[in-house]
């Protein structure tokens, strides 16, 4: 499985996520859309499983690894209020893939928030997801009558990131074999939408549901 056409198909992805920022109007960038944050969370997973061997590891395992290991800098923001902690690649993982992704919601299940894994870092209003730079400044807030840290999380900031990740996990696995036995794997098991035969879903346009649409009014 050739890494490079994986990665690049993976870039034109990331380029139609730029592309729709740009041709939103000022007003309508700011404001933004929780259904970018939702995809945000789909890359996050996609990045952490092409960077990482996952025999006795779950998701949540992989996801720190990858902030661990290739984006430190949000292992280093610390939250003070209401607990002293180093937690913001969990909190992203509980409320990017576990809530938005799972639920469209900032919460996830109880039955994720009480298991074992997750229960130690669940806590409610630690991020504030949004499109006006700022990216990791951390806000000081009263919740439920205490103070509370939140910390911003800006889409284009993260988007960068996460694609700055993605480069080096590829460059990665070009030079190491097992590294590249990591994410030829994962391709062969996940073929992206339109990467592989029999995965592309074919534009409204061209199989007719358009037409259908408009003598349907």
């Amino acid at each position: 499985m050739d890494i490079n056409k994986y990665q690049e198909w993976l870039n034109e992805r990331i380029m139609e996520l730029r592309t729709a920022q740009s041709i939103k109007t000022p007003e309508d960038r700011l404001n933004g859309s929780i259904w970018d944050f939702v995809i945000l969370g789909c890359l996050i997973e996609v990045a952490s499983k092409l960077n990482s061997e996952r025999t006795g590891k779950s998701t949540f395992q992989v996801v720190r690894k990858l902030f661990d290991e290739r984006l430190p800098k949000y292992r280093n923001i610390k939250y003070e209020k209401p607990v002293s902690a180093n937690d913001l690649p969990e909190q992203l993982y509980m409320v990017l893939r576990c809530g938005l992704v799972h639920g469209l919601s900032l919460r996830p299940d109880e039955k994720v928030r009480n298991s074992g894994q997750y229960k130690p870092y669940w806590r409610e209003n630690t991020l504030t997801l949004w499109h006006r730079g700022n990216h990791l400044h951390i806000n000081r807030t009263i919740f439920n009558g205490q103070e509370w840290d939140r910390v911003n999380i800006d889409y284009d900031s993260l988007l960068e990131d996460i694609q700055k990740a993605l480069d080096n996990i590829f460059e990665d696995g070009r030079k190491n074999n097992e590294k590249g036995k990591i994410i030829t794997d994962f391709i062969m098991e996940n073929p992206g939408v339109g990467f592989s035969p029999g995965t592309w879903i074919k534009p409204a346009t061209q199989v007719g549901l358009l037409a259908d649409h408009k003598h349907s009014r």
